[in-house]
C-alpha cells in the first residue's frame, strides 16, 4: 500500500508507476511531501515522452465567439462555449489565453477557476505580468490550489504578509522552503524536517540532531504496524511481568 510509511521511498515510486495521471495529480497535491515529490517527478516524466496528441478534432468555430457565448451567456451554448475554451486553450495564442483566462475566472464556478490555476502553476503559460492578478484574485477567493501559485511565484514579504491564510491552505514543507521560516518539528515527519532545515540554512546542535535520529527509528520500528504491536506488548509484559 502506498500510504504504508514503512515503505521505502524507492518502493513508494515503484507503486506509484502503476498510477494513472489523475490519481499521481491528487497525490501530488496532497500533504505528504516526500510522495507528493515523487508523484509529481512521475508525471514530469510522462509528459515529456508523451506524443503530441491528435489535435483535427478541433471544431472550426472561431475562437473569438465561442468566447462571446460564454462571457454573455448565449441560451443552449455556455456550456460547450466552456468546454472549448478548456479544450482549445493549449492551443490558443497567449494573447488570446489571457482573454480566456479572465472570462473564465470571472464568470466561472471553482472547477473552472482550479483550470486556470493549474495553467498559472505550470512554466508554459506563467508570467510574472500576471503575479498582481493573483494577488488580486487571493484578496477575493483564498481557494486551497490559488494558494500553491500564491506561494510558488510571489515574493517572500506577501507570503509572510498572509502567512496564517495560506498556512493551512498549502504543503507546509514547501511554504517554509519558500520563506525561509523555521519548521515546526511537530508539522513534519522527521526525515522531511532535516531536510527542510538544512535548505533553509537552520542550525541543529549535535544532541538536538541525535534526539530527532533516535525519533525517527523509533517511530519506524516501534509505533507502526505489527512491530508497533509486538513493541507494545513487549512493554506491558516487562510492567505486568507473570508470576
Amino acid at each position: 500500500m502506498i500510504t504504508d510509511p514503512t515503505l521505502s521511498l524507492f518502493a513508494q515510486e515503484a507503486l506509484m508507476q502503476q498510477l494513472d495521471n489523475a490519481e499521481l495529480a491528487f497525490i501530488a497535491d496532497g500533504d505528504n511531501f516526500e510522495r507528493g515529490l515523487i508523484a509529481a517527478k512521475i508525471l514530469r516524466y510522462r509528459k515529456k515522452r508523451a506524443k503530441p496528441k491528435n489535435v483535427t478534432h478541433r471544431l472550426n468555430y472561431p475562437i473569438e465567439e465561442v468566447l462571446d457565448d460564454y462571457v454573455n451567456h448565449r441560451t443552449g451554448k455556455v456550456a460547450e462555449a466552456k468546454r472549448q475554451l478548456k479544450k482549445r486553450f493549449d492551443g490558443l495564442d497567449h494573447a488570446m489565453q489571457e482573454k480566456v483566462m479572465m472570462a473564465l475566472m470571472e464568470h466561472g464556478s471553482l472547477t473552472e477557476r482550479n483550470f486556470i490555476y493549474d495553467k498559472l502553476y505550470g512554466e508554459e503559460f506563467w508570467t510574472e505580468d500576471f503575479i498582481p492578478l493573483i494577488q488580486q484574485w487571493w484578496e477575493e477567493f483564498q481557494d486551497p490550489r490559488l494558494a500553491k501559485v500564491i506561494v510558488k511565484y510571489c515574493s517572500r514579504e506577501y507570503i509572510l504578509k498572509h502567512l496564517e491564510e495560506l498556512e493551512g491552505l498549502c504543503n507546509y514543507a514547501t511554504l517554509c522552503l519558500r520563506t525561509g521560516l523555521p519548521p515546526k518539528e511537530d508539522r513534519l515527519n522527521p526525515r522531511t524536517y532535516l531536510y527542510v532545515l538544512k535548505s533553509i540554512g537552520g542550525q541543529m546542535g549535535i544532541h538536538e540532531g541525535r534526539r530527532l535520529v533516535f525519533k525517527h527509528i523509533r517511530e519506524y520500528l516501534y509505533e507502526e504496524g505489527e512491530c508497533g504491536i509486538l513493541f507494545q506488548e513487549s512493554l506491558d509484559g516487562i510492567a505486568n511481568p507473570r508470576l
